[in-house]
C-alpha cells in the first residue's frame, strides 16, 4: 500500500528517476539534519555554563596581560628617566646648589627629554618627578616648580617614604589637582627615585595613566562584565557596569566571594546566579573580575551557532557530495551517451564508440554509431551546397565595394575638369587605372600584400588630389607580410573612411596610418589609424552593435560589409574593432590568420 502511494506522489508530479532520488536524499538530508540540531542542543544546553565559563575567562588572561604590559612600559619610561645623568646631577644638592635651575641648558634638554618621553606613549596622560630634598616638582603636562603647599609637599613626602618597588594610587591626581589643575581621570603608576651616586631614595616617579584607556581594555571584552578591583574588594577601574552589575556592589566593595585565579564559580545574589572569573594583576596585587548572569547565556553562545552553522554546512556539502557519486555510478553509462551527443552538436563526426558489454546501453551505442554514419553522408552533401551559397555571398558583397569608390572617382574627374584641374586630372587617371588593375586582380578573391600595398598607394594620391595634400600618409607592413594572400578589399574601405569621416569634417593638416603587424605565430593586426574628428560615444556604440548584427545594411554599410567578409572566410573569432574619442582620432583594427607559404590562401580558410 505505501509503496502504490508514493509511485502515486511520484507519478502526479511527473518527476523523472534521477528527479525521484534527489527527492529520496533530500528527506535523507532533511532527516539527518533534524537529528544532529537534536543532539548539539542537548549538548548545548548540558555544557554552555562551562563553555561560557572558558570563554570569559580567556578574555580575562587577555586583558591581563594587556594591563600587565601597559605596567611594565611605564616601568621602563621610569627607568629611563632614572637613569639619565642630568636627572641624577640634579639630585645632587651641589649641582643645584651653584646656579638656579631653570638656567641650565642641560635641564632644558632634560625636561624636553621628559616630556617627550611621556607624550611618546598613548596610554600615558602625564608623569610627573618628585625630588624629595628640594622639594622640587616635575611635571611633563605643565612644568617644574619648587612651590608647593604645606599639604602637598605632606602628601609627596608620604608617598617618597611608602616601602615598595612599585605601587598603584588612585588617589595621587585628585591629591595633586588642589594646586595644579589637573584631570582626576588617571591611575597613577609610582616608583621610588634613587640618587646612583648615593644609593639613597630622594624622591619618586610618577606615571600617571589614562582611566579611560584602561575603560576601553575593560570593553574589548564581548558578552560579560569586566572591573579592576584593588586589594580590600573595591572598585578601581570599570567599563560602565550595567545595572545588574552595580547591584553586586555593597559600600564600594564587590559583595560576592571571588575565585581562584583561572576559575570560575557560580554564585547567587538576590536570588540571581552569576558567573564569576577573576585574574590577578601581578604586579600590582589588584583582581581583574569578570562576571555575567547565568540567565543571559544564550545570548554568549552566539560563537557556538556559528560552529553550528559551519558543520551543517560541511555536513550538507559531504551529502551532495555523496549523492553525486551515487547518480554518477548510476548514469555513467548513459552520459557516454550523452558525451557523443555533445561532440555530434559540436561538428565532431570522427566518433566509433564500442564496448565490450553486451546490454541494453551497447545496443544504443551501437544504434548511435549507425546513425553518426548516415548523418555524416548528408550533411557532406550540405556542406558542399553551404560553401558554393557562401562564394556566392562574398562575391555579391565584394561587388558593392567597387561601385561606390567608381562613382567617387568619377565625381573627381567631373570636379577636376570644372576647375581645370588638368595636370592633378592626369594624375588620377593613371592612379585609377593602377588601382583597378590590383582591384580586379584577375578575378581572384585573394590578393598579395604587396599588391595590397600599391593599390593603398594609388587609392591615396586619388584621394590627395582631391582633398589638397590635407593630409600626411604613412603605411608600415613587416617583412615577411609583402608576400602573404589576404581577402581582396578589406583595407581600402577603412582608409576611406578614415579621409571622408576622420579627415574631412576637421580644418587644418591631419596623418593617416595604415601598420600592418604580426601579432603572434599565427595572428596579424592591420590598423588603419587617424587624428581626425573622431566619433562621438553614441554613434561608437551603434557601430560597434552593427558589427554583432547577421545583416548588411544601414549608414555603416562599408564597415559591416568588411567584417562579416573577414568572419566569412576566416570565422568567427577574426573581424573588425575600432576605438575612438571624439576630437582626438580613430583607430580600426582587422584581425586574421597569419597564413605560411604552406596553407596561404583564401580558400584554405573556407
Amino acid at each position: 500500500m505505501k509503496k502504490q502511494v508514493k509511485y502515486f506522489i511520484f507519478q502526479k508530479l511527473h518527476l523523472t528517476v534521477l528527479q525521484r532520488m534527489f527527492v529520496m536524499l533530500g528527506c535523507l538530508m532533511l532527516v539527518v539534519c533534524i537529528v544532529f540540531f537534536s543532539i548539539f542542543n542537548y549538548v548545548y544546553r548540558r555544557n554552555i555554563r562551562e563553555i561560557v565559563a572558558d570563554e570569559m575567562q580567556s578574555n580575562l588572561n587577555r586583558i591581563n596581560e594587556y594591563i600587565n604590559l601597559i605596567i611594565t612600559n611605564s616601568a621602563s619610561v621610569s627607568n629611563a628617566l632614572m637613569n639619565n645623568s642630568t636627572l641624577q646631577l640634579i639630585l645632587s644638592q651641589q649641582y643645584l646648589a651653584r646656579t638656579p635651575i631653570h638656567v641650565k641648558p642641560e635641564f632644558r634638554a632634560f625636561y624636553n627629554l621628559f616630556i617627550d618621553i611621556s607624550s611618546a606613549n598613548k596610554f600615558i596622560s602625564s608623569t610627573d618627578i618628585y625630588i624629595q630634598p628640594q622639594h622640587l616638582f616635575l611635571m611633563s603636562d605643565l612644568t617644574a616648580t619648587y612651590w608647593l603647599n604645606p599639604a602637598v609637599i605632606r602628601y609627596l613626602d608620604e608617598i617618597t617614604n611608602t616601602d615598595g618597588d612599585l605601587w598603584v594610587s588612585t588617589e595621587y591626581e585628585d591629591k595633586v589637582c588642589r594646586q595644579f589643575l589637573r584631570t582626576t581621570d588617571t591611575l597613577s603608576i609610582i616608583r621610588p627615585l634613587f640618587s646612583l651616586y648615593s644609593g639613597k631614595k630622594m624622591g619618586f616617579i610618577s606615571i600617571n595613566v589614562h582611566t579611560a584607556a584602561l575603560q576601553r581594555i575593560l570593553q574589548t571584552v564581548q558578552g560579560s562584565e569586566c572591573v579592576i578591583l584593588d586589594d580590600e574588594n573595591r572598585l578601581v577601574v570599570d567599563m560602565q557596569v550595567s545595572q545588574d552589575g552595580t547591584s553586586l556592589f555593597e559600600n564600594g566593595k564587590f559583595a560576592l566571594l571571588l575565585p581562584n585565579t583561572n576559575s570560575a564559580t557560580f554564585q547567587k545574589f538576590y536570588n540571581r546566579e552569576f558567573i564569576i572569573v577573576s585574574s590577578t594583576i601581578e604586579s600590582v596585587g589588584w583582581r581583574l573580575v569578570s562576571f555575567t548572569p547565568t540567565d543571559m547565556l544564550i545570548h554568549k553562545g552566539i560563537s557556538l551557532q556559528g560552529y553550528l552553522i559551519a558543520m551543517n554546512v560541511v555536513m550538507i556539502i559531504f551529502i551532495f557530495a555523496a549523492m553525486t557519486m551515487i547518480l554518477r555510478q548510476v548514469t555513467k553509462r548513459i552520459r557516454s551517451l550523452v558525451n557523443m551527443m555533445d561532440s555530434l552538436k559540436g561538428g565532431d563526426f570522427q566518433l566509433d564508440f564500442r564496448e565490450q558489454d553486451k546490454d541494453e546501453f551497447s545496443y544504443l551505442l551501437f544504434s548511435f554509431n549507425s546513425m553518426i554514419e548516415n548523418v555524416k553522408s548528408m550533411f557532406s552533401e550540405i556542406y558542399h551546397l553551404e560553401l558554393m551559397h557562401k562564394d556566392v555571398q562574398l562575391r555579391l558583397l565584394q561587388n558593392q565595394v567597387n561601385p561606390h569608390f567608381l562613382y567617387n572617382i568619377f565625381n573627381n574627374m567631373h570636379w577636376l575638369v570644372k576647375l581645370g584641374r588638368y595636370n592633378d586630372l592626369d594624375a588620377l587617371i593613371s592612379s585609377a587605372s593602377v588601382f583597378y588593375s590590383r582591384s580586379l586582380n584577375d578575378g581572384k578573391q585573394s590578393i598579395s600584400m604587396y599588391d595590397t600595398v600599391e593599390k593603398l598607394n594609388s587609392y591615396v594620391k586619388i584621394q590627395q588630389i582631391r582633398f589638397h595634400d590635407r593630409f600626411a600618409f604613412n603605411l608600415s607592413f613587416d617583412d615577411d607580410l609583402m608576400e602573404i594572400e589576404i581577402l581582396n578589399h578589406l583595407i581600402q574601405p577603412l582608409l576611406e573612411n578614415a579621409i571622408i569621416h576622420g579627415v574631412e569634417p576637421v580644418s587644418g593638416m591631419r596623418r593617416i596610418v595604415v601598420t600592418g603587424r604580426i601579432y603572434s605565430s599565427n595572428v596579424i593586426t592591420i590598423c588603419v589609424s587617424d587624428d581626425g574628428a573622431g566619433i562621438p560615444k553614441e554613434k561608437l556604440k551603434a557601430i560597434k552593435q552593427s558589427l554583432l548584427n547577421e545583416e548588411i545594411q544601414g549608414e555603416f554599410f562599408a564597415i559591416n560589409n568588411v567584417h562579416h567578409r573577414i568572419q566569412m572566410f576566416y570565422g568567427k573569432e577574426y573581424g573588425l574593432s575600432i576605438e575612438s574619442e571624439e576630437r582626438i582620432g580613430t583607430t580600426v583594427t582587422i584581425l586574421l590568420p597569419y597564413l605560411t607559404s604552406n596553407n596561404q590562401g583564401v580558400d584554405n580558410c573556407v
